[in-house]
């Protein structure tokens, strides 16, 4: 059966907590294991973190500049902005 393309994103969303959850239990006994805390933990998540967070900042600063000049350009009168 075909999924609706509105439930798609959601269905990705829903695999990608599931896959988050199954991580942190197999890796939360298993975290005791220098080499694991090491490597997977301080190395690899970390990094990959970082590079989410970094991306989400982008993002933010990008939509919120663009929304801002947009509502700006918008404007037929400039006196409603405050300008002469």
């Amino acid at each position: 059966m075909a999924v609706p393309e509105s439930h798609r994103l959601t269905r990705q969303i829903v695999i990608a907590m599931l896959a988050g959850i199954v991580l942190g239990v197999i890796l939360n006994p298993l975290g005791a294991m220098p080499w694991i805390r090491m490597f997977l933990v301080d190395g690899l998540l970390q990094v990959a973190g970082s590079v989410f967070v970094a991306a989400l900042k982008m993002t933010v600063v990008s939509l919120v500049s663009v929304s801002l000049v947009v509502g700006v350009t918008a404007l037929s009168d400039l006196k409603a902005l405050g300008c002469r």
